[in-house]
Order: structure tokens, then C-alpha cells, then sequence
């Protein structure tokens, strides 16, 4: 029979990452290895970047932070774009309005009515290098658009929600479009989106995982259609709560990666074509498991006695059946006037923020 992952385990490891100290804070969470369903452009395409993230306090801490940089990575979508370097300044508030009020002001803002009488803190104000850039083999890309503060930013989550403005400071062209990695939230849908697009063939022997997004949603069935050539003896279908990128050419298979961790459930099906096989994975109706990261990836048996084939790994963020609170949203400057990023839902870059979270 088909194993299944025991979830109150798994429950345990989601409460337990959220509540072990940080160094770092990947914002959406379960991010960090999953790379978003969406890429934006208008980050730092534009002369006149100019855009501000806001985050409910809860999305920080529950007490105080420091807060040492904030981080950006491309998306695997990027074309190929050319090095460039420009000046930034980063300013830092603690204000009174949180994500949903900010959302009610309207998709056009005056900035003034989000900042208030909040006194802003210049955290950084510096050249920024953008690495050439061209498309990703393995996503998500590193976090390597870096704004490391000079001076730290205390922000007491008592006092306020966190707002940071990042914008340019010089009238320097910018080469082309330079997309960062970013996810748009949907009630009833999760994120699945490619680790590793290719997998591994043997000999003749390949296969693919496709997972539907409306499956991956606490309350359903994470529901993973396996594609696979004719010929093959059975498939072995992992699904892992972490992310371990092992090379498996010391047990005979040359350029191969495992991408799921220890913290794995494995259904062993047997294909019969010419129907698709599928792996069903139930997921709890809870909201502990909304925003939790999975992996998935299949192995081909050969009944030859073949290496196995591997298939596309999978990263795959849970969501909600509902949509949930606002708890964070953006606005950028169009080159006339402020925009807020929403469309009944979070829409924003995936960032890590470098400091101190207890």
C-alpha cells in the first residue's frame, strides 16, 4: 500500500521552524526553497525606482528585531540581462497603518497618508551591483541583490508595522528588464512550481511530475499526475517536508540530483498505460500547514535492473482554501504617481531579511 506521510509529525516540524531563533526571515514563508509562481519587473527596471514594502508586525516578530539587510533574488524567467550598478537608498519606518489599511486607501496612494508622522531611518545609502543575468537551470535563484544595512534598524513589533522604501538614486540607465522573484496569493490555490525542470532519463526510461495548484491546499489532496515512458517495472514517489540536493553519481547515476530530504513519505504505484498514474497526498484542513513548503520528486524502477530514471522536482508552497488576511502589500512609483501591487491579495517580492528574530 502507499505510505503517508503522518501529519502530526510534520505539524510539529512547521510550528518548530517557526518558532526556533532566526538569523534570517524569508518573507512570504515557506519561500525559502520554493521559488514564486510570478516574476516583477518593476523592481529595478526603472531610472526612477521607487517602491515601498509594508508588513504587518507579526510578519517580523512578536517582540524586537534587528534588522541588518534586506535581500532579493531574479526569477527563472529572467532573460538575459547585463550587469549594471546604481545607487540606492533604503529607509525604514515603523508606522501606525497595517497591510489592510494601506490596502484601503486605494490602488492609487499618496505616500504621505502611509507614512504619516512616522520619522524615517536611513538604513543604507550605497552603490547596489546587479549581477548579469541569465536563465536559471535550478530554481530558485540565490539571494544575491543585496542591500545590507550600515546602520541596524530596531523595530519594536509593539509600536508599529514595519515599512521599508528602497529607491534609486541617480538618473543611470538600467540595461534591460531585470525581474525579481515574487509570488501572488489566491484563495483555493497553492504554488507549485519546477526546483529542477529536467529530472534525470536512463536509457530510454523518463518521466515528469505535473501537480495541480488547486490541489495544493490545506483540506485537499495534493493531486501529482506522473508521466512516464512504457516499460517501466514501478514508480517510487517521494514527497518531502525538506529540501536536500544530493548528487547520486557515487551509486552509479552520473549527473543525476535527489532533491527531497529526510522528512519524506514515498507511495510506490504501479503504471499502467496507458492511463497516467497519480499520487494523492491529503493534507489536513488546518491552517498550521498554510504557507508550509513541500518537495516532490519520482524515481522509474527499470525491471531490466536499469538505474532508475528521475523525474522534475517540485517545489510546492501549501495555501489556503480561504483567502486570508492581508499581511503585507507594496506600492511603486509609475514615474507620475504611487501604484499599490494588489489584486484582492498579497502580491509581493520574495525577500530575506538579515538580523536578530526572537
Amino acid at each position: 500500500m502507499p505510505s503517508v506521510m503522518p501529519f502530526r509529525p510534520l505539524a510539529a516540524a512547521v510550528l518548530g521552524m517557526t518558532l526556533a531563533a532566526q538569523q534570517t526571515k524569508v518573507l512570504p514563508a515557506g519561500m525559502e526553497h520554493v521559488e514564486g509562481q510570478i516574476a516583477l519587473g518593476l523592481l529595478f527596471s526603472r531610472i526612477d525606482s521607487d517602491f515601498f514594502l509594508l508588513y504587518d508586525a507579526e510578519r517580523i516578530t512578536s517582540g524586537q528585531a534587528q534588522l541588518t539587510g534586506i535581500d532579493f533574488r531574479q526569477n527563472q524567467l529572467t532573460a538575459p540581462v547585463a550587469s549594471f550598478t546604481k545607487p540606492y537608498r533604503v529607509t525604514a519606518y515603523t508606522v501606525p497603518i497595517n497591510a489592510a489599511g494601506m490596502i484601503a486607501l486605494g490602488s492609487v496612494l499618496n505616500i504621505a497618508s502611509v507614512v504619516g508622522s512616522a520619522t524615517g531611518t536611513v538604513v543604507m545609502q550605497a552603490p547596489v551591483v546587479m549581477a548579469a543575468r541569465t536563465s536559471l537551470s535550478v530554481a530558485p535563484g540565490p539571494f544575491d541583490i543585496n542591500f545590507p544595512f550600515s546602520v541596524p534598524y530596531a523595530f519594536d513589533a509593539t509600536q508599529g508595522n514595519l515599512l521599508l522604501r528602497i529607491q534609486a538614486t541617480d538618473s543611470t540607465a538600467v540595461p534591460g528588464i531585470y525581474l525579481a522573484d515574487a509570488v501572488a496569493f489566491s484563495a483555493g490555490l497553492g504554488i507549485v512550481t519546477d526546483v529542477d525542470a529536467t529530472g534525470c532519463p536512463s536509457g530510454a526510461t523518463s518521466l515528469s511530475l505535473l501537480t495541480s495548484n488547486a490541489s495544493v491546499v490545506a483540506g485537499r489532496s495534493i493531486d501529482t499526475t506522473i508521466t512516464v515512458t512504457p516499460g517501466v517495472g514501478a514508480l517510487l514517489v517521494a514527497l518531502s517536508l525538506d529540501r536536500a540536493d544530493q548528487d547520486l553519481t557515487a551509486l552509479g547515476m552520473p549527473g543525476c540530483t535527489s532533491r527531497v530530504g529526510p522528512t519524506v513519505a514515498v507511495q510506490a504505484l504501479l503504471p499502467s498505460p496507458p492511463a497516467v498514474p497519480h499520487a494523492l497526498w491529503p493534507i489536513p484542513a488546518a491552517p498550521v500547514f498554510v504557507g508550509a513548503p513541500l518537495f516532490t520528486q519520482a524515481a522509474a524502477l527499470s525491471p531490466a535492473g536499469a538505474p532508475p530514471a528521475l523525474s522534475n522536482t517540485e517545489g510546492l508552497r501549501i495555501g489556503a482554501a480561504q483567502m486570508t488576511p492581508i499581511k503585507a502589500t507594496m506600492a511603486f512609483w509609475t514615474g507620475s504617481l504611487y501604484v499599490q501591487y494588489t489584486n484582492n491579495g498579497e502580491q509581493m517580492p520574495v525577500v530575506r531579511l538579515t538580523g536578530t528574530f526572537p
